[in-house]
């Protein structure tokens, strides 16, 4: 998609997009649901008639889209305490801007003591860094979450 028109003549949406042989197609629609990644509408490679609202706009503008990682532990015995938000989640945040975990305990899923951890920001890069084995990943995940649960707990 290249451009959204609500203003054409017809009173219908004007949709362009460009074909897979780089044609560019005209469709009319009655209405259109917008579902694009923030990062495609911050690039501004769809252009909006009119344009989206200031206030549109400058959200958009604020939002901050990066790499996310996702870990799963398995262990003989359950170490961290249970989840206390009501959605089963534990979060956790780091010592730099920006480093987020939510744990999620799956034990009560699998039978045995597991835990899922989603990372953001700086973490990401000092986790995954290139070349690291999936035991490094483990470690360096683990010891994340017992340091954070410890920082909040004290």
């Amino acid at each position: 998609v290249t451009r959204i028109d609500t203003s054409h003549p017809t009173g219908r949406v004007c949709i362009t997009y460009r074909t897979f042989t780089k044609n560019e197609v005209e469709l009319l629609a009655d209405a259109v649901i917008c579902t694009i990644p923030s990062a495609v509408l911050q690039q501004g490679s769809i252009e909006f008639v009119p344009p989206l609202p200031q206030s549109h706009q400058t959200a958009l503008g604020a939002l901050i889209t990066g790499r996310v990682e996702k870990v799963v532990l398995a262990f003989d015995e359950r170490w961290w305490p249970p989840a206390t938000a009501s959605n089963g989640y534990i979060r956790a945040y780091g010592t730099i801007f920006g480093d987020v975990s939510e744990w999620l305990d799956c034990t009560d899923v699998f039978g045995v003591p597991v835990i899922t951890g989603i990372f953001s920001g700086p973490w990401v890069e000092d986790i995954w860094k290139e070349g690291s084995s999936s035991e490094e990943v483990a470690l360096k995940a683990t010891a994340a979450l017992y340091r954070a649960i410890h920082e909040t707990s004290s």
